[in-house]
């Protein structure tokens, strides 16, 4: 997966009343903001672009949950 065990067990034993899966994507910017202040992202436009995509990805995410979130009841897909 993506997560290594270590940070799949800090995850599980995460308590929260809201759902979870926004860790991750803190976890990475947090991360991504370390590396631009050690120096191993070279600029900030490097670090913005990298946020962006990120961002991209968290709202294609919220999206799908979102999908999930309104069912479809079956006699909808029966009628198509």
């Amino acid at each position: 997966g993506f997560m290594t065990r270590y940070e799949r067990k800090i995850f599980d034993d995460l308590k929260s009343p809201h759902l979870k899966y926004w860790v991750p994507f803190v976890w990475f910017g947090n991360l991504a903001s370390k590396s631009r202040k050690e120096g191993r992202i070279r600029d900030s436009v490097d670090l913005q672009t990298l946020m962006n995509e990120m961002n991209k990805y968290r709202s294609w995410c919220s999206l799908l949950f979102g999908y999930d979130w309104v069912g479809i009841p079956l006699v909808y897909t029966q009628v198509l």
